[in-house]
This record gives structure tokens, sequence and C-alpha cells, in this order.
């Protein structure tokens, strides 16, 4: 079976699974990130954490 192939965000960013979620700061800098699940109570720390 062929695989799909990689889309250019995941060979630019060193991905080697997918999906990801990030969170970013003001600066534009990961404040988190999140490997295929995360929780509602996962996102909204890490959103709370940036919107601070």
């Amino acid at each position: 079976m062929a695989s799909a192939p990689l889309a250019q965000a995941m060979i630019d960013w060193g991905l080697p699974t997918e999906p990801w979620t990030f969170v970013m700061d003001s600066e534009g800098k990961v404040a988190a990130k999140f490997e295929a699940f995360a929780t509602k109570d996962e996102l909204e720390a890490a959103l709370d954490t940036v919107l601070r």
C-alpha cells in the first residue's frame, strides 16, 4: 500500500505524524503543542496561559 505524500509543513517542521495542534503566544512562539488528540481541558489551559 502506497502512503500519501507528506504535506510540506510536516517536512519543514520535522513532524513524524499528523495531526498536530499548536498554540502560539503573542510573539509567534510555540507555547504548547499537542500530537494527535488534545482534550478540551488541555486546550483551554494552553490558551488561558497565552491569553493572560
